[in-house]
């Protein structure tokens, strides 16, 4: 069984949607790494993670990993670390490296959030 975990600053309307898509894969155990308090995820949604821990920063990967490592002792070997907030997406991808996760790297990722860095590595690439 899949061990996925959620990295969410706060509990928008795009991650509830992400997070409810996962919980009802029949193979999947979610939960979730956040700021924000439990309350504001919809109770149905809430009722069916595995666990819910609040860690103080979502965008730094030390954080990220603590609270990971954490829920791993609890529910076995991560299998993927996500989150759809934009701004999460270096320190996830960080974390990810740093658990050994398969996803995106960090370079990667660094890449996608610095948009002159992306134009100019398209523009490289020939992408017009």
């Amino acid at each position: 069984m899949a061990f996925v975990i959620f990295v969410e600053r706060w509990i928008s309307e795009n991650a509830e949607d992400a997070i409810r898509a996962a919980i009802n894969f029949p193979d999947f155990r979610v939960a979730l790494l956040t700021e924000s308090p439990p309350t504001l995820l919809d109770s149905t949604v809430r009722n069916k993670l595995v666990a819910w821990l609040r860690i103080p920063n979502v965008r730094d990967s030390k954080c990220i990993v603590s609270g990971a490592k954490t829920l791993a002792k609890r529910f076995g070997e991560i299998t993927q670390l996500i989150g759809v907030g934009e701004y999460e997406q270096i320190a996830i991808a960080q974390a990810r490296h740093q658990l050994d996760i398969n996803g995106i790297p960090p370079r990667t990722a660094k890449n996608f959030r610095d948009k002159f860095q992306m134009k100019q590595l398209l523009l490289a690439a020939g992408v017009p």
